[in-house]
């Protein structure tokens, strides 16, 4: 099956391309695996229904899931887009030298904007921000300098990631607006984390920790932060799985077509 993940979040750990060769790579997509923490969410419902309750809860976040599905298939694909594919084992070592970083360089829970159109580097920044215990704050690329500027005022991230072709639109919008944040070039990724340690982070992400802050559009007035919780995630997914349309399945293709900031 192809699901198509209307809003960034609600498909947010199921975002790549067709296959496992990285054919047909048009937009991200990612396939939960067969073993991982989403299948034993069946487990539990039907031991609920049978009347027995069991541990096989799924983590405290979507990054936990990632860890987890790391060790149950670390080779399975996780992660295409146009230029690479990225398995379960890399995205959460890449997740864990993000997070590393973030904390040694600003510490834990501060909030990490992101502008930039769908690539795999956008999940791998997003999981390493919530492995720091950090909320990602997703812009809008169609906005104008002045608007950005009033989103990047109200959010206060300490740092940027810069997609390609945007860095002129984060120069103006930083000059407009009083945030002193680090812009960092996506494609500058791998030389910032170049000496990142791949252990997981001291602090894990808490349940009520902030995982994503997305505006709204502003089409009725001024856009309007709202807080994503890591609990909420994972409350999101619980839903998903009792019900069998829209419960995952390890051959589930999620086809990423909205912009990442879409609420």
């Amino acid at each position: 099956r192809v699901k198509y993940a209307a809003r960034p979040w609600a498909g947010a750990m199921n975002c790549m391309s067709r296959d496992d060769r990285g054919e047909g790579n048009i937009l991200p997509w990612c396939v939960a695996p067969r073993t991982g923490p989403i299948d034993r969410v069946k487990e539990t419902i039907h031991s609920t229904k049978q009347g027995r309750v069991t541990n096989h809860l799924i983590g405290g976040s979507l990054s936990e899931f990632v860890q987890s599905w790391a060790v149950h298939t670390p080779d399975k694909v996780a992660l295409v887009d146009r230029t690479r594919c990225v398995t379960y084992s890399q995205l959460a070592a890449t997740a864990n030298r993000i997070a590393n970083t973030l904390a040694a360089a600003f510490g834990n829970g501060v909030r990490v904007g992101y502008l930039g159109k769908n690539s795999a580097a956008f999940y791998e920044v997003w999981l390493g921000a919530n492995r720091a215990g950090c909320a990602l704050v997703p812009f809008n690329w169609r906005s104008a300098p002045r608007e950005l500027a009033a989103l990047l005022a109200d959010a206060d991230p300490a740092i940027l990631v810069v997609g390609s072709g945007f860095s002129q639109l984060a120069r103006d919008a930083l000059r407009q607006s009083p945030v002193q944040a680090y812009v960092l070039d996506e494609n500058s990724l791998g030389e910032w984390l170049w000496d990142a340690h791949e252990g997981r982070p001291r602090f894990p992400p808490s349940a009520d920790g902030i995982a994503l802050l997305t505006y709204t559009s502003g089409t009725t007035g001024v856009p309007k932060g709202v807080a994503i919780t890591n609990g909420a995630l994972v409350q999101w997914f619980r839903a998903a799985e009792s019900d069998p349309d829209t419960a995952w399945r390890s051959s589930d293709v999620g086809l990423m077509v909205m912009p990442n900031f879409h609420l």
